[in-house]
């Protein structure tokens, strides 16, 4: 296995680890606390440009991490009231959102603890944690496994869990992009695969309804072009229920013309953020300031509280059943 460095230590004193992959012209970095992609770069006009918003010290993820990197559960997104019934018996989750709702797997979720980092190669990372019965208000022991691999054009992204009860299931890949390399994403042009989005009620939540995205401000089947002046935090349908294989669902290309991300994933969902309430008062990578706006998010997903709006899709992982995801960032390089 590839060695490990240390990254920092943690208050109760467990250290975090880091690996480092290389493969062709790209380099990332991966922390153990909250399976973390502290940094993904590639080697472009004779630079190691960065792609993703990350930070230099332990300490600045702790105190100031909007989730930049991690991969965020048990369940990412919104949960209404911080309630659930699986098979007529009910269960509640902490409310860390307002006092009112459950949000990214609560207060100490799984983008927040010290996984333990199981293997690594030059090319690929794979991280493991537990989570036992009752964590946060959960039911059922769930173990859940994170694999990078990168690749010579990109990152594929593999998630899978197992539970010993039934449990809600949808983990968040949380990393903030920027393929300028720098400032905010300004200028960037997004599309996105899909017809129609999540309606959302007032408090950010799904009402269970579908909506078509044709003159709407969330159309996106053609490429637009992204201001800082924006607010996005919308969720996008691209299938009814998960693939077995990663399709595409959107292409991301910088302001400066010389780069495109392409995502593909086998989830039914991809959720947009734009980072406009993402801004953070410590330096970032290369000390660049983290302004609102300066990453976006594409998050493969699920269905924000799904598990209270069947039409969604099942969310319920079962014992023997195994929860599977993956999510490819390829990049290619535009000729001038």
């Amino acid at each position: 296995m590839t060695a490990a460095s240390r990254f920092g230590t943690l208050p109760d004193g467990d250290t975090v680890h880091e690996v480092t992959l290389r493969c062709g012209r790209m380099q990332a970095k991966v922390i153990s606390w909250g399976a973390v992609l502290r940094d993904l770069r590639i080697s472009l006009h004779g630079e190691a440009r960065p792609l993703v918003l990350g930070f230099e010290r332990l300490e600045h993820y702790l105190d100031h991490s909007r989730n930049q990197g991690a991969n965020v559960g048990r369940y990412g997104g919104r949960t209404r009231g911080g309630r659930l019934a699986i098979d007529g018996q009910e269960f509640a989750l902490s409310r860390n959102l307002d006092g009112r709702h459950h949000l990214h797997g609560g207060f100490n979720g799984l983008g927040r603890r010290n996984w333990r980092i199981v293997d690594a190669t030059d090319e690929t990372a794979t991280l493991e944690i537990r989570s036992p019965d009752g964590d946060e208000g959960y039911p059922g022991e769930l173990t859940l496994q994170c694999r990078y691999t990168l690749e010579e054009s990109g990152l594929c992204v593999e998630l899978s869990a197992t539970t010993t009860a039934p449990t809600p299931v949808n983990i968040l890949h949380h990393s903030y992009f920027n393929l300028d390399g720098a400032g905010q994403i300004d200028g960037h042009t997004l599309e996105i695969a899909a017809g129609e989005y999540l309606e959302f009620d007032a408090e950010g939540l799904p009402t269970g309804r579908k909506l078509a995205v044709a003159g709407s401000a969330f159309d996106f089947r053609e490429p637009r072009t992204l201001s800082a002046d924006e607010r996005f935090d919308a969720s996008f349908v691209l299938a009814g229920s998960p693939r077995g294989l990663p399709v595409h669902a959107a292409t991301l290309t910088g302001s400066r013309k010389d780069l495109r991300m392409d995502v593909a994933t086998t989830e039914p969902g991809l959720h947009f953020y734009n980072g406009y309430a993402a801004a953070a008062p410590v330096p970032g990578l290369d000390g660049r300031p983290h302004l609102p706006c300066s990453g976006l998010c594409l998050e493969a997903t699920r269905f924000n509280d799904a598990v209270n709006l069947p039409q969604l899709g099942d969310v319920i992982l079962r014992p023997h059943d195994t929860y599977l995801q993956k999510t490819r960032f390829s990049f290619t390089p535009i000729a001038a």
